[in-house]
This record gives C-alpha cells, sequence and structure tokens, in this order.
C-alpha cells in the first residue's frame, strides 16, 4: 500500500523531509527526463512506497511554482510527472541518488548477511543504499 506523507510517524516524517526537503522544495538531484525513460523507470516494476503533492519554489523564486505528485520508491529514487493546465502539456522527471553500484561483499558483512542461493545484492557506494533481489523466478 502506498502511504501519504501524512501517514508517516513523527520521527519517518522528520527523516523524510531531512532527506528529500519540505513541501515547497525540490527534492535532491531533480532533473528532467524523457518520456522514453520514463516508461522504463524502476517505478512501474517496484512501485513507489510513499506519494507526495508538492508545490515547489525555484531557490531564486524566477520561475513559475511547479505542482507535482512525487512517487518515492525505496532506494532513495523517485519520479514525478508534472502536468501543465494551461498548455496542455506534462514532464517527467526523476530525483534522488544517481547510484553507484559498488562490490557490497563487506556490507553484507557488516550488516551480518548472508545471501541465500538465488539472491544477488547491489550496493550504492554514494548512500548506502542495500539492496537484495531474488532471481530464482
Amino acid at each position: 500500500m502506498i502511504k501519504e506523507i501524512h501517514d508517516l510517524s513523527k520521527e519517518e516524517g522528520k527523516a523524510h523531509v531531512i532527506k528529500y526537503g519540505r513541501f515547497n522544495d525540490f527534492p535532491p538531484n531533480w532533473h528532467e527526463i524523457d518520456a522514453k525513460a520514463y516508461s522504463r523507470a524502476d517505478y512501474f516494476t517496484y512501485g513507489a512506497w510513499l506519494s507526495e503533492y508538492r508545490q515547489m519554489l525555484p531557490p531564486t523564486r524566477d520561475k513559475v511554482m511547479v505542482a507535482a505528485r512525487l512517487e518515492f520508491l525505496r532506494d532513495g529514487t523517485g519520479y514525478a510527472v508534472v502536468n501543465d493546465w494551461h498548455e496542455q502539456t506534462i514532464k517527467y522527471f526523476k530525483f534522488g541518488c544517481d547510484h553507484q553500484w559498488g562490490d557490497p561483499t563487506e556490507e553484507l558483512k557488516k550488516r551480518g548477511i548472508k545471501l541465500a542461493m538465488f539472491d544477488n545484492a547491489s550496493y550504492c557506494v554514494k548512500c548506502g543504499h542495500l539492496a537484495i533481489h531474488d532471481s530464482s523466478d
């Protein structure tokens, strides 16, 4: 089930704001992607765990507000679709960590995790995200 921002506990909400900013802030590494990139988004495979509506203001305040629904994935990334009601257009965006995958061996040892026969691990050296996938299907 996808949570809304108001569904988070007080501690989860504080951590979310520290990592992704507040209601009027763009999340880190916010950048536009094309429809082709959006069609291949992890969002369609793994799904979002949190959805949040924001009205974001550029830091320089020289451009108009951007209203968007942000979909957050568990790996520290996310996607957003922004519509322009007047122009009748849609733009796609991605945000969060630009993962740089490294060898997960040391991180698995540190966390005391032993992989099962068909488990594969990936570790991001930038943000520390550890993903374990069962490839037996």
